[in-house]
């Protein structure tokens, strides 16, 4: 009789005998098998579980010139953010602004180059707006002025 290469189970011909060992030995196999295989999954769930607990995303928006916290910048997601870093798609020369956000601080920095402007932010369960409070309040300020390309890199908790 002929035996499978990787588990070496029967494989019968026309002319074999074919006996109930034969069944229970391949069952035997089988089962040792499937029962490795689960143990190794719950093994490999078990460490992928300790490796993060963040989900990342990322998206663009078109600024709209407004500014102040009656035009507030919004962000939302299908989870909670944790962290989100907002940055213009293209180089805008020394006014290259960014801004990161940390969960639960009210207040945060867009900076560039040359200085630092005060804006204030808001979380809520699945999103963050921020808006420019510094004496030089803008658009450009705020990471909204009309009509330009901004993208953001977020960490979102993750739903374990």
């Amino acid at each position: 009789m002929n035996q499978t290469a990787n588990y070496q189970l029967c494989q019968w011909a026309p002319t074999d005998r074919i006996l109930m060992e034969n069944f229970n030995s391949d069952n035997s196999k089988i089962d040792t098998a499937l029962k490795e295989n689960a143990d190794n999954i719950a093994a490999l769930e078990t460490a992928v579980a300790g490796k993060g607990n963040c989900q990342i995303v990322y998206g663009s928006y078109t600024g709209n010139g407004g500014y102040g916290s009656g035009s507030p910048c919004t962000l939302t997601f299908d989870g909670k953010p944790i962290f989100v870093f907002v940055f213009p798609k293209e180089r805008e020369g020394s006014h290259d602004i960014h801004l990161k956000l940390l969960r639960n601080v009210p207040y945060a920095i867009s900076l560039d180059a040359n200085s630092g402007y005060v804006v204030g932010v808001e979380w809520t369960d699945n999103s963050v707006k921020w808006y420019s409070i510094s004496a030089v309040n803008s658009g450009e300020m705020q990471l909204n002025t009309s009509g330009a390309q901004y993208s953001y890199v977020a960490l979102l908790e993750s739903n374990e």
